[in-house]
């Protein structure tokens, strides 16, 4: 039996044919005439072992192309599609437990060994990126935390941190959208609550932050009806702020730590007012009556 009618026989009966090394040469002219195609595509299984690791699938002019696995001596293996030489196509990358970037693997797109197109990141710690992606570059998507929050938004330049303007959504409910810097909620943002006493009833908060909680100025408005409106210092009210409380009763002066401090005013639905001098939230001095003229 002729090589090329061997061959033609592991085609029919789906035998493997094994090219290791340079012996793919010896092979290649045989598949081409073996199956009559001018295009040279050998849909064949086929292994080639290269000094880093190995492949095994569909070649075309020496080189993988089509479907097939590989995998390398560190452990990372992929399995999809390969275009001359390339992951190319949909494929899936599992990368070896040392990966430097913490990934466990890959499930999407790709064009000449780089993401592109639509695919799922996911890393050791379970948490996931589904995105665009443009020559292994992230271009927009949504970033999916193990315990169910996701944030979809700007990240910084190496795509570790989120940075810029972005919407945080928890899994309890709460919503965030706003700007963020080093991974941290600062500057201008706006939250919204879901009903719930773990959050004291808040509504929404609209304002500034920093490091993840309320600093500077900010709104802040709960279910009831009760809003205020005033300075913040690492998530209290602190400053001066106005507060205005269900009933329609409303306090116009200063905070400390939460509570009302220094200068201020009790002003009542029946017009009634009590101004003076607050210490941890109760009036402790009122100015003297002015004399009588």
């Amino acid at each position: 039996m002729s090589n090329e009618q061997g061959i033609f026989k592991a085609l029919l009966t789906g035998l493997v044919v094994t090219v290791v090394g340079g012996a793919i040469h010896t092979f290649q002219n045989e598949i081409k005439r073996c199956i009559g195609w001018e295009l040279g595509f050998c849909p064949i299984t086929s292994e080639i072992t290269y000094a880093h690791g190995k492949y095994k699938g569909e070649i075309l002019n020496s080189q993988p192309h089509g479907n097939g696995v590989w995998h390398n001596l560190d452990g990372d293996h992929y399995e999809g599609g390969f275009k001359s030489g390339k992951f190319n196509g949909i494929g899936t990358m599992t990368f070896s437990e040392g990966d430097k970037q913490q990934r466990k693997s890959y499930r999407g797109g790709w064009e000449n060994n780089l993401y592109n197109g639509k695919g799922t990141l996911t890393y050791l710690n379970e948490n996931r990126v589904e995105a665009e992606w443009k020559d292994g570059n992230y271009i927009k998507g949504v970033y999916i935390y193990k315990n169910g929050d996701r944030y979809e938004g700007n990240w910084s330049n190496d795509g570790t941190k989120k940075n810029g303007t972005g919407t945080l959504t928890y899994a309890d409910g709460r919503v965030y959208t706003g700007n963020f810097q080093d991974d941290k909620i600062t500057g201008r943002g706006n939250i919204t609550f879901p009903r719930n006493k773990k959050y004291n009833d808040a509504k929404s908060y609209d304002g500034n932050l920093e490091n993840d909680t309320y600093n500077g100025w900010g709104t802040m408005i709960w279910y009831d009806g009760e809003r205020y409106s005033g300075w913040y210092l690492d998530g209290k009210r602190h400053g001066y702020g106005e507060l205005t409380w269900a009933d329609g009763n409303r306090y116009e002066g200063y905070w400390q730590n939460d509570k009302r401090h220094g200068l201020g005013s009790m002003i009542y639905p029946n017009g009634n007012r009590e101004s003076g001098t607050w210490e941890n939230g109760k009036l402790i001095s009122s100015p003297s009556p002015s004399p009588m003229p």
